[in-house]
């Protein structure tokens, strides 16, 4: 009976054995699924909570806009925002993060302080993100002309405006140096106007002109403007063209602008430079072609010509008995102020070719088409 038993158990436990083996490798089979997807499958990853400012920087006085991603839904989300100029202004806020994890905060700046100011989002499950966003002074600078030729001497009008707002950011100072590629002229820098009738003062050293408030009552409040010239001759070469006129700006008069607690000028001003475009060629009025006439000293005009660049010109003509190629021409005179031309002194009986061209500082246009007049 003993054997039996023994007989009959055996096949039980080579069963209960065969049985435990296929549990075994299912489980593994799981397990390394199960890993499998741990190690490979991320389409429901879970990105680390975050916190951003809506801008880098901000005007004192304006609104800014906190937004964050990554936050578990409802959950309770402490915000606070610090100064770094003394720690003397600060916001604290709670919000809670909705269904899709994002949290969002809004709050005005103080229009007194210029600093840079960091950010801390506490999660009560999460943790911790940051960020950080700044708030300063703004002003722009414009000019005109915002295009030259080369080698021309101009006047330039600049403008600068205070564009921040709030009672503690007055500009008091502007500074603005001329490019290195022009050569500015000594003494030139005028004041055109100052917004409110503030009593400002200017100056000129070299290359570099400022601006001040006379005094305190007199700087510029938001959107109020100093208005100056300053001449310089552009540059012999447009290399390097379109050239930068930098700008500094300081809240405090008496500075001369050596702190500059203003950003630099928004999209700071340039000049281009172009080649010179000689002036175009007159039409010749009289006299006639072919004309014949017994005036020995007749009138010969012309019509203006404007110059492309702006330029100033002046004129020449030319008459020769020789031929129209002048080889000798009895009247070469340059540099007249007007369209006309009589000559000083008779002209001898014969027939004679005439032209006349136009010249700016730089060079001389083409000649008019020729004219031929009989002088008996």
């Amino acid at each position: 009976m003993a054997s039996t038993t023994s007989g009959k158990q055996r096949p039980r436990r080579l069963v209960a054995s065969f049985a435990l083996a296929i549990v075994g490798l299912m489980l593994t089979a799981a397990f390394t699924a199960g890993a499998a997807r741990a190690s490979f499958d991320t389409t429901n990853a879970v990105s680390p909570p975050s916190i951003a400012s809506g801008k880098a920087d901000y005007a004192p006085g304006e609104l800014v806009t906190l937004s964050g991603t990554g936050w578990q839904p409802a959950e309770s989300v402490h915000i606070f925002v610090n100064d770094d100029a003394g720690q003397t202004w600060s916001h604290s806020a709670d919000v809670t993060a909705a269904a899709d994890g994002t949290i969002s905060d809004q709050f005005v700046l103080p229009d007194w302080l210029v600093a840079t100011y960091s950010v801390t989002a506490t999660g009560t499950v999460s943790g911790t993100a940051s960020t950080s966003f700044t708030d300063a002074k703004t002003w722009t600078l414009t000019i005109s002309p915002t295009s030259i030729r080369v080698s021309k001497t101009a006047t330039y009008t600049l403008t600068a405006t205070n564009t921040t707002t709030g009672s503690g950011n007055r500009l008091g100072c502007v500074g603005v140096t001329i490019p290195s590629q022009f050569t500015p002229a000594a003494g030139s820098a005028a004041i055109v106007s100052v917004s409110a009738s503030h009593a400002w003062t200017i100056a000129q050293s070299g290359a570099t002109v400022t601006g001040k408030a006379s005094t305190s009552a007199d700087r510029l409040n938001n959107s109020e403007s100093f208005v100056f010239t300053v001449a310089a001759t552009s540059p012999t070469t447009t290399t390097g063209s379109p050239f930068t006129w930098t700008g500094v700006a300081d809240g405090n008069q008496s500075s001369a602008c050596a702190n500059g607690d203003f950003n630099p000028p928004t999209s700071p001003p340039t000049v281009s430079a172009g080649a010179n475009n000689p002036p175009p060629a007159p039409s010749l009025v009289s006299p006639d072609d072919a004309s014949a006439t017994t005036n020995a000293k007749p009138t010969f005009d012309w019509t203006d010509v404007t110059d492309a660049d702006g330029d100033a010109v002046t004129y020449q003509i030319q008459a020769d008995n020789s031929g129209c190629t002048f080889p000798s021409p009895e009247i070469d005179t340059a540099g007249l102020a007007t369209s006309q031309f009589v000559p000083s002194v008779a002209l001898a009986d014969g027939t004679y070719c005439w032209r006349a061209r136009a010249s700016d500082d730089l060079a001389s246009g083409a000649f008019s088409t020729t004219r031929t007049v009989k002088i008996d």
